[in-house]
């Protein structure tokens, strides 16, 4: 299993089975084409599972995690600390 899965609504839930549309939502998917990362775990794989028909998903490894996060900037403070150097 991966440490994270991106899922990604590509159909609307217009006409879906309501108990969809509530799985939909409470995985935090709002609008077409928005993507989210949920920990891969069963509850996960089970909702899934009920709405395949209305996402895509793919894995995503830890590696892969650490390269998209932006770097942290540097604070005014530790600038400050420099330029006293």
């Amino acid at each position: 299993m991966a440490d994270k899965l991106k899922i990604t609504l590509v159909k609307s839930t217009i006409g879906a089975i309501p108990k969809h549309r509530k799985t939909v939502q409470s995985m935090g998917l709002r609008k077409l084409n928005k993507s989210i990362e949920l920990p891969d775990n069963a509850a996960t794989r089970g909702q899934i599972a009920q709405i395949k028909h209305l996402i895509k998903f793919e894995e995503i490894k830890v590696e892969e995690v650490a390269k998209a996060a932006p770097k942290a900037k540097a604070t005014k403070t530790a600038k400050a600390k420099e330029v006293e150097e």
